[in-house]
């Protein structure tokens, strides 16, 4: 249902247009939701269209504080009105609105005048903004609209927009619902906000809304207890005890909140649900008030999501309030960057560290431990040995038996050990003398705990010395093994996976998924889900590279072999279907298979081995995909020598590789044969050969814009025989597997 006026479209999912039709072939019916759900609007809609189509008549009380007599006047006028109809065949709907604010003894007078209208068909439709109206008469014939029927979801949000012209993803309306958890006054200033500015969301309209419909109207007290529970999304009868402090919560508190407009009581357990636009005024006006009242409020919010164990909200309370000592007494082992997927945490840990005085770091030693181990992957190696220096020479002033204190150190070796990485024989050596001092056990890193080096692909980091990759990957083996034992289980696989990527970029692509199975195999017998998603990326480009139905079958096995069940995407098909898809779409190449996919016609996907590294390395690779080759040149040249620095190994063979194929396609065939060869000599001593393979039909092209005798002569050489073959042979599997797939697709 479509209705325009001026500005407004007001839209209604075909549920809600069968209930509220329903409601016809009910003597009561109550629509019962906060203001701002369009209850209203939707009736006054639905009526205009149903008394052009039907016999009826709407007649509206609408309810408000005014003196009694008014009411009673208002009411009486309504049936004298329905009296005077002279055909008995109209059915008249009487609807009231705003029903919570009449007084039971008004809503009874309309019943009984109902009741001796009894010839008069007359229906009743109450409309109330509050949830816990409970109202019903003397009729067991009873129809409930409520806020459920009422509320936007996605699909309703895209749909709602499209009606005025809008279009939006569903990723948008997806964000949208999750803002305004599909409150339609809301959703529609998001609408008018969109329209005229461009922006998909608008918070401060939104707030702005509900501070009129909710926060203006509520009393002192009311307003009290909403910005104590202000940190809260949804907050349970224990936490509000814990709160206020009270054994027993009393009742008058309980009708407080029953009273509260966007506040949802649930009963089993017992919680209340605040709306996220109402909590969001709520933290607003937490701000704007009082600064140690809004700190007290927050810092005993922080204590209470400690107590019950929500210590992600709890961390975040005390660093906002820069309470480090709260930070430290909390039990941070189980979060990192990765668990909280935001670099909050990481600023945390670094804030700490520099600003938390050494009574503190003297009284919480290995949580200082635990905070710097956390910082392992972060750009911050620098600032990691200034805290592990400090903390060292904190450590030695401490007054502790020599046994506490061994074991103190065993644990800041442990972690020294990591900080050390990727530099294997250091880091080998040092947790060699840590397995001996900790008696194989650690208390500050354990199984649970996310594994440090998470990082698709390792090689990216680990391979900083060319010829040097078989001693990475056995070193970090063995000290990854020693890690592991002494953690009891964490990071159970990674050598394993290390030594899968290490025969992928080799080329023997059937040695490395059994590395992945291994992988997989050790992960899943620790517990090392998180583990599950590295090795899903390591066991998709393998099965590319197996190449056409056997690499298709070989994903669907392989993927079904991950322990990390709970972060996938979808089932094993659908991810292969996306492999499958990227991997045509970069081998073939073809216009006419991009014209049948136009939906990824707009971004140009990297191959595989680009997808997951730097997204510097992406958008280099995407300049030369798209053509752009004096940018990629000027892009390219910077890479490289940040490559140089930085000593990334497999990196800079990708740069210097695509680097090559831009000088070609300007025309600068020395320059082009000088940075392909330079690739070329830094891979050969690993016969690092992956990335060859993927380009090897443009490498071909170019070679032999070099000098004929040198083309010919370095096509011969042995190891270029080798990718030529593997090439042609990965490039056979996946033509014929694509016009098989292209036939499928079409008969489907």
């Amino acid at each position: 249902m479509i209705k325009e006026t001026d500005d407004t479209v007001h839209y209604y999912s075909d549920t809600l247009i069968h209930k509220l039709e329903q409601a016809f072939n009910s003597d009561v019916t109550l629509i019962l939701a906060p203001a701002g759900y369009g209850k209203t609007t939707a009736i006054r809609d639905l009526m205009k269209r149903m008394e052009q189509k039907e016999n009826l008549k709407a007649e509206w009380i609408t309810a408000s504080s005014e003196m009694d007599e008014k009411i009673q006047f208002r009411i009486l006028s309504t049936f004298e009105k329905i009296d005077s109809y002279n055909n008995k065949e109209i059915k008249t709907i009487l609807i009231i609105d705003n029903a919570e604010l009449l007084h039971e003894k008004f809503l009874k007078m309309i019943w009984q005048g109902i009741e001796k209208r009894s010839r008069i068909p007359i229906q009743i439709m109450l409309i109330s903004n509050d949830e816990k109206y409970q109202w019903l008469g003397s009729t067991s014939d009873l129809f409930r609209i409520v806020r459920d029927d009422l509320i936007l979801r996605p699909d309703h949000i895209k749909n709602y927009f499209e009606l005025a012209n809008l279009y939006i993803s569903y990723e948008d309306a997806t964000r949208l619902y999750e803002y305004t958890d599909g409150w339609i006054a809301a959703v529609y200033l998001q609408q008018l906000s969109y329209k005229r500015t461009g922006d998909i969301l608008h918070a401060k309209a939104a707030t702005l809304l509900m501070k009129s419909v909710v926060w203006d109207a509520l009393s002192t007290q009311e307003k009290e207890l909403l910005l104590a529970i202000a940190p809260f999304r949804k907050v349970s009868a224990e936490q509000i005890a814990y709160i206020f402090d009270l054994e027993e919560i009393p009742q008058e508190m309980f009708q407080l909140l029953g009273r509260i407009p966007f506040i949802w009581k649930q009963d089993t357990p017992l919680r209340y649900e605040i709306h996220p636009i109402l909590q969001e005024l709520l933290k607003e006006r937490l701000t704007e008030g009082n600064e140690d009242k809004r700190k007290e409020i927050e810092l005993r919010a922080g204590d209470c999501f400690k107590e019950s164990g929500q210590l992600e909200d709890a961390v975040c309370l005390f660093w906002k309030n820069r309470d480090y000592e709260r930070i430290l007494a909390t039990d941070i082992r189980e979060l990192s960057c990765e668990s909280c997927k935001d670099i909050r945490f990481g600023r945390m840990a670094e804030d700490v560290l520099q600003n938390c005085p050494d009574s503190l770091i003297a009284k919480y030693p290995e949580q200082i431990l635990i905070l710097i181990k956390n910082l392992c992957g972060r750009d911050v190696r620098e600032q990691q040995k200034e805290y592990m220096q400090h903390l060292f020479s904190v450590f030695s002033k401490m007054n502790l038996k020599e046994e506490e204190k061994n074991h103190l150190l065993g644990e800041w070796m442990l972690v020294h050990a990591i900080t050390l990485f990727p530099d294997m024989d250091a880091m080998l050596h040092e947790m060699n003398d840590v397995a001996e001092m900790l008696n194989g056990k650690s208390c500050i890193i354990q199984r649970d705990d996310p594994f440090i080096f998470e990082i698709p692909m390792l090689l990216l980091v680990a391979h900083v010395k060319s010829g040097q990759l078989d001693q990475v990957v056995e070193k970090y083996e063995e000290a990854m093994n020693l890690y592991s034992v002494i953690s009891d289980g964490n990071g159970s696989g990674s050598g394993a996976l290390l030594r899968a990527e290490a025969a992928l970029c080799k080329g023997f692509f059937d040695e490395a998924a059994l590395y992945c199975y291994k992988a997989a195999y050790l992960a899943e017998s620790s517990q090392q889900r998180s583990l599950g998603k590295t090795i899903q990326t390591i066991l998709s480009l393998v099965s590319i590279c197996i190449g056409g139905k056997d690499g298709y079958e070989a994903a669907k096995q392989l993927l079904d072999k991950i322990p990390n069940e709970n972060d996938r995407p979808g089932s094993s098909t659908e991810l292969t279907k996306i492999l499958i898809e990227k991997t045509i779409y970069f081998i073939m190449g073809e216009e006419n298979w991009l014209q049948e996919h136009s939906d990824i016609q707009d971004e140009k996907p990297c191959i595989p081995w680009t997808m997951i590294v730097m997204g510097h390395l992406k958008e280099f690779y995407t300049c030369f995909r798209t053509e752009r080759y004096t940018e990629a040149v000027e892009m390219g040249e910077k890479l490289a020598l940040s490559l140089m620095e930085s000593k990334s190994i497999y990196a800079l063979i990708i740069v210097e590789t695509v680097l090559s194929l831009c000088y070609a396609k300007n025309g600068k065939s020395d320059l082009s044969k000088d940075h392909f060869m330079k690739a070329f000599s830094i891979a050969m001593p690993d016969s690092f050969i992956l990335p060859f393979i993927i380009l090897w039909e443009q490498i071909q092209n170019m070679i032999w814009t070099w000098d004929k005798k040198c083309a010919e002569e370095f096509l011969k050489r042995e190891t270029v025989i080798r990718i030529s073959q593997i090439s042609r042979e990965f490039r056979n599997k996946w033509k014929s597997y694509y016009n098989k797939y292209t036939e499928e697709q079409k008969n489907l």
